[in-house]
Formats: structure tokens, C-alpha cells, sequence
């Protein structure tokens, strides 16, 4: 198939247009090492779709969202492409089908940024914020935590990432709301444990030191 002079010419107009703007995001995330290396269309069109999601304050990022984004390519080879990117450490896999994006400014501080993460992380899961880090929050201990720690109906697991710890402990709950130690906070859209509810969680799943660490401070 022949173009016409003029199909060839927005085509290269088209294509170096895309190359500055793919330099410009590569200098923004000092990417441009990376890219000697890795210099393919669709490596690039990657970068070009974290950046428009970091621009909309998107930083974590579902599976699926890369399936739709790359729809007229094979799954196996958006996952390649992904797990690239999971090993040049650009995106982390928090779990199974979500994505960080290490590289986002979008991405709010430490304890906000673990937040969003956990309501993502367990979006079904009824929890709330208690032991260590509450404890802190609430002048119990003076010791900062390396880790936000939930309280959760789901099952018990931690999730160790690049921008912190993460640690969901199950615990019977019926209805969140209904619980009179618990309240819940509006600025960053999750319940939080009480004095007496951090104590008696402590007591419950035996977190002796952190009982010590309360006494020794009052």
C-alpha cells in the first residue's frame, strides 16, 4: 500500500510529536536510562498511560485497566510488559491485580497513600485503624510505628511494599458502624479505634509490648 505524500508527512509529524512528549515524561521521571534499553512503541505507550493516569490523580492502578487500555494486544503480552516494569522497579504489584505506580506524584504521603491503598487492597472487608498506629495517633505510645495496622472481618495478612507496611488482623465483626468505641473520620474516609477499643484490641491479640510501651508512658 503507497501513502501520499501528505499521510506520510502527518505521520512523521504524528510520531515525533509523541517522541518529545514520551522524552518530556522520561525527564519528568528520569525514566531516560530505562528507555536505552527498552526503547519499543509499546514500552512507551505504557509510560505515556501512567502519566495520563498520574495527571487524573491515579496512582493505583487495577489489572483491568491496563487490559482495556491495551485491548487489541494478547493478554500474555500486556503481562510482560507489566512484569517489566515490576522488575526495573517503575510499578509495584501490591496484590493480585493492582498496581503502584512508584513513579506518581499523585501519590499522597506516607500514612495517606497507605490508607487509599488498604481500602483498595480490601474493598469488600469491614475494618478500622487500631493498635500501634492508633495508639500514636492518640498519645497512647510515643514510638512511631513502621506500619498501619487494621483491624478487619476479612482474613489476617501483611502486605509489605515499597511505601510501607500494611497489616490487616481479623477480628469478629458484625456491623461497623454499631460498635460504640469505634468512630469514624471523615478527612480520611475510614473508621478509627477509640482509647478503650486500642487497649482491649492489644489485650486481644496479644500485643504485650505495646501494652508496656502505653503503661510506661502514663
Amino acid at each position: 500500500m503507497k501513502f501520499t505524500p501528505f499521510v506520510t508527512m502527518f505521520a512523521t509529524i504524528f510520531l515525533f510529536s509523541l517522541e518529545n512528549l514520551v522524552q518530556h515524561i522520561l525527564h519528568t521521571f528520569d525514566l531516560s536510562i530505562y528507555f536505552v534499553y527498552n526503547n519499543t512503541m509499546k514500552t512507551k505507550e505504557l509510560v505515556l498511560f501512567l502519566y495520563e493516569l498520574d495527571k487524573q490523580g491515579i496512582w493505583l492502578i487495577p489489572y483491568q485497566a491496563f487490559i482495556l487500555k491495551f485491548k487489541d494486544e494478547k493478554v500474555s503480552s500486556v503481562l510482560r510488559e507489566l512484569n517489566k516494569f515490576v522488575s526495573d522497579g517503575i510499578l509495584f504489584r501490591a496484590s493480585k491485580g493492582l498496581y503502584i505506580n512508584l513513579n506518581a506524584r499523585s501519590m499522597p504521603g506516607h500514612d495517606e497513600a497507605l490508607i487509599q491503598l488498604a481500602k483498595k487492597l480490601r474493598p469488600n472487608d469491614q475494618f478500622y485503624l487500631t493498635l500501634d498506629a492508633r495508639a500514636n495517633e492518640l498519645g497512647l505510645i510515643l514510638q512511631v510505628p513502621n506500619r498501619l495496622t487494621f483491624a478487619t472481618d476479612g482474613r489476617s495478612y501483611v502486605y509489605k511494599t515499597p511505601i510501607g507496611i500494611i497489616e490487616f488482623v481479623h477480628q469478629n465483626i458484625k456491623d461497623i458502624s454499631l460498635l460504640k468505641d469505634i468512630e469514624y473520620d471523615d478527612r480520611r474516609g475510614i473508621y478509627v479505634a477509640n482509647k478503650e477499643r486500642v487497649l482491649k484490641d492489644a489485650k486481644r491479640h496479644r500485643r504485650n509490648y505495646l501494652l508496656s510501651l502505653v503503661e510506661e508512658l502514663v
